[in-house]
Order: C-alpha cells, then structure tokens, then sequence
C-alpha cells in the first residue's frame, strides 16, 4: 500500500475516535473531571492530656470564678479521670467533696455527707479530718436509726458518745434530749422514779429553753418528797477520855457503846460541848499521809480539824496505823475506832448532833 493509502486510513481512525467519545454523556464527563479535581482532606489533629488539661483548668477557674459547684466538681472528676496519680487535681477534688460533705452535713443529709466524706478518701486515703467526719457522721445515723426505732437507752447512749467528741455537733443536742426524755418516761412507767429523774435533769441541762423535762421533774419532786418526820428523841454522842469509850444516846436510851482511843498525852483530845461538824467517807490528813475512813469532824484545833474515824491508813502503803491498840491514848489527837464501829456511828449520826467530850 503507498503512503497516500496508508495516510487516508490512518485519518479515518482518527475521526471514528473523535465521533465515539463525542457520544459520552456530559455528566460522566463532568463526574470524572470532578473526581480527580477533588483534593484529598487533612485528617483532624487530636489534643493531647496535657492540652485536654489546660483546657479543663481554664474551665475549673470559670467555674470557681462563678462559684459553681456542679460545674467546678464536673470539671475536677474529668481531670481526675485523666490524671489520678496529679497530687493536686487529688487535693482540689478531696477537698471540694469534703465541703460538700460538710454542706450536706448542716442541712441535716447525713447519709448524702457521709458519701461525700467517703469519696473524698477515696480521692485521697490520708484525709484524717474527711475520715473524722465520716466516723462522726456514721455515729450521727446509728444513733438516728435507734430513735427511730425507739430504742430510747441505745440512742441516748450514741448520740452522747457523738456529743462528746463533737460538742456542737448538729442536731445532736435535740436528739439526745428526745432519747432522753423518752427513757425518762419509760422509767416513770415502771416505777424507777429516781432514775427517771436522773434522765429528766440530763434533758433539761441540754435544752434549758424546752419546759417538758421541767415540768415532769417537779411532778416527780412531788411524788418523791419524803412525809414529814414525826419528831422522836434527840440523838447525842458522849466520849470519855477516862475509860477511853463513845456512848450514843437516843434521848436517855444508850444505843450503842463502843471501845476507843483519843489523842496521846501532849497531844490530848479536847474536852467540852461539841457538835458534827461534817461527813466524809474518806478524809485525808496530808500532815501524816493518812486515809481516814467515816470521818465525822468535831471541833478544830487550829488549823487542823479532829473528829472521829476508823483506824487509819498510810497513803500508797495500806499500813493499818495504830491496829491492835484500841483503848489506850495513841492517837493524834481524834477519837479512833474500828472500822465496823465508825461504819455504825458514821450511819446513825447527822450533821450538828451534838458531842460530849470529858473525862
């Protein structure tokens, strides 16, 4: 075939090509220039913790700023997730939860405080007052279940406890009067007046102000009053110093005679009209260290008083002085007797019987 053929199909081609792609329609046209006209985005950059928790502390300040406290306890738990071993994102949340804890507290929502005080030690374990505050708080609700229960002693019993720890604990003193009241009148009720007087004057020291506890005390006052006593005969004590002996009289009736020793000589016991001065179950002479048992004073002797007592005893050596010499003048000064004896006259005498001392 010559060039010129050659050249004529070679053209032909051509325009058969050009008349095909022609046909296409426009839009798949259009669709492939778009598809490879369209770049490729950039993937998204993510923050890291540390930009998540700048961004979070300029959030916390806002909110503290505003004085929000949801917003500030949202923002402190999403930081703490992020960082729980941050000692200091653990401190402010310890420390917002133990507020809350003492918020709720006020408002009377024990159990919501003691849940917070719970999750403030959780956030940090060494939170000696959030763990001070929760035992409180937990002896708070015991106390709250068994007055509700009516377990008048039990409460009474747990809500003093609090008290002691916390004196100005809230609500306390209004519940420990309730309990105690409640018990007082549980007592009246089976006849135990005198306990239920005890209970009656606790109430009313706590709350001055509530007239309940007062009023029942003088009812009982009344019922426990003793009946006036039919006067009988005098009662005197007569020692004498000769046949070293005490005798008590009822009127001119001897009631009791009982073996003694007065002072030493030098140290003689005084002789004259006395009167008891006072009762102690056990004196202490400081000027010889001694325990004295039922002392009955008598008359004074200077600075120094002397009376009756049992056999006396050294401080911190229990050695019985002057045992074995009942009935011979030994002593300093006091009429001495055994201790059985001194038990019995220190019972039946009252204060401004009179004394008799003589020889």
């Amino acid at each position: 075939m010559g060039a010129a053929a050659l050249l004529i199909l070679f053209t032909a081609i051509v325009m058969l090509a050009l008349v095909k792609f022609s046909s296409f329609p426009d839009t798949a046209v259009n669709a492939a220039a778009a598809i490879i006209a369209t770049p490729t985005p950039a993937p998204t950059p993510t923050n890291t913790s540390a930009q998540n928790l700048a961004l979070m502390q300029q959030q916390l300040e806002s909110a503290q700023r505003a004085q929000d406290q949801k917003a500030a306890l949202d923002t402190l738990q999403a930081m703490y997730a992020l960082a729980p071993d941050d000692a200091v994102i653990s401190e402010q949340l310890a420390n917002l939860y133990f507020g809350e804890g003492i918020a709720r507290r006020n408002k009377g929502d024990f159990k919501a405080a003691k849940l917070a005080f719970e999750r403030a030690l959780q956030v940090k374990a060494d939170f000696s007052v959030a763990k001070e505050e929760k035992d409180l708080a937990t002896l708070y609700l015991n106390g709250a279940e068994f007055h509700q229960q009516a377990r008048w002693r039990d409460a009474a019993t747990t809500f003093d406890a609090l008290r002691q720890q916390s004196p100005a604990y809230p609500f306390v003193d209004q519940l420990l009067y309730s309990s105690l009241y409640n018990q007082a009148l549980v007592e009246q009720s089976l006849g135990n007046l005198e306990e239920a007087v005890h209970l009656f004057e606790k109430a009313a020291q706590l709350l001055p102000n509530a007239p309940q506890a007062e009023k029942k005390l003088l009812e009982l006052s009344e019922l426990l009053k003793p009946p006036t006593p039919t006067p009988g005969p005098p009662k005197r004590v007569v020692v004498d110093i000769s046949d070293q002996r005490v005798y008590a009289y009822l009127g001119d009736t001897l009631v009791y005679n009982f073996i003694a020793s007065t002072g030493e000589p030098g140290r003689d016991t005084a002789v004259g009209e006395f009167e008891i001065l006072n009762k102690i179950p056990m004196a202490y002479a400081s000027t010889w260290n001694l325990d004295m048992p039922n002392w009955l004073g008598v008359y004074w002797s200077g600075a120094l008083q002397n009376g009756f007592h049992a056999l006396p005893t050294v401080r911190h050596t229990g050695y019985t002085l002057w045992d074995g010499f009942l009935g011979q003048r030994v002593s300093y000064g006091c009429i001495i007797l055994s201790y059985a004896d001194s038990q019995t006259l220190y019972d039946w005498v009252e204060i401004g019987t009179p004394v008799t001392i003589r020889y």
